[in-house]
């Protein structure tokens, strides 16, 4: 199963609604497949046009999910017809929904000790049949990473979740992608930070204006600084869609 894909700022974004998404890892899950996918904002295509590598793991990924008020925006005056912004957030709910029901089995990597264990409890609290094969943080030494896949490829989980930020978790998994015996791999960025509560999320009526970015400045000032990222983003993808300049071939 593949979607519509189309480029911002010449970073591929896949047209798929959420219910689209999760069919398409039941399929992947029931035919054994092993997929990378990537949730595309506003600060990773940024990092992608001046990052190589990180353009090169964009690329390579099996499914670029649309995670930002600023794709919607592109989106918009690109003309594409994306259908809805899926946050990271929304995104683990749903997987973590399905794989309670499908019996699928999940691992957590990501954030620090203290955050992840929470997050893994308050998750398993929400879905108490849920597998969670295991976690672990993400604050591991270059030469423990071996005993990490072996941990995660004993486990032999069908989602892999890691939070480890861009543009590590990308780079990380799309390196790893071979060899660790997943199905599905997916970046997660914070999330952990809010599923342990350390992090409350926004207010619903935040949640549908679009305006999560807006409380999360308001919980961490020091975030001001990437702030710049979505006016920076918008001026590009305006000026790509007058001039071509960054191309369309995502």
């Amino acid at each position: 199963m593949t979607f519509p894909r189309v480029s911002i700022l010449n970073t591929p974004v896949d047209i798929a609604g959420v219910n689209d998404i999760l069919g398409y890892f039941r399929k992947v899950i029931e035919v054994k497949e092993k997929v990378f996918v990537v949730t595309a904002n506003a600060l990773m295509i940024n990092s992608a046009l001046k990052d190589k590598q990180l353009a090169q793991a964009i690329h390579g990924a099996n499914l670029s999910v649309p995670d930002s008020v600023g794709i919607m925006i592109a989106g918009k005056l690109y003309g594409y017809p994306i259908k809805q912004r899926i946050t990271g957030i929304d995104l683990l709910d749903k997987i973590f929904d399905i794989s309670e029901k499908m019996g699928y089995s999940v691992y957590l990597i990501g954030a620090t000790a203290e955050v992840i264990t929470a997050a893994a409890g308050n998750i398993k609290a929400k879905y108490p049949a849920l597998k969670i094969a295991g976690f672990r943080d993400g604050y591991f030494k270059p030469e423990d990473e071996n005993k990490v896949v072996e941990e995660i490829n004993s486990c032999a989980p069908q989602f892999l979740l890691a939070g480890f930020g861009v543009p590590k978790q990308e780079l990380w998994l799309y390196r790893l992608r071979e060899i660790l015996n997943v199905n599905i791999m997916i970046g997660i960025g914070g999330s952990f930070d809010v599923f342990s509560g350390k992090i409350p999320r926004a207010p619903i009526w935040m949640q549908r204006c679009g305006l999560e970015w807006l409380y999360r400045l308001y919980r961490e000032p020091w975030r001001i600084s990437r702030m710049k990222d979505l006016p920076v983003f918008i001026w590009k993808v305006v000026v790509d869609v007058i001039t071509g300049k960054y191309g369309r071939n995502g």
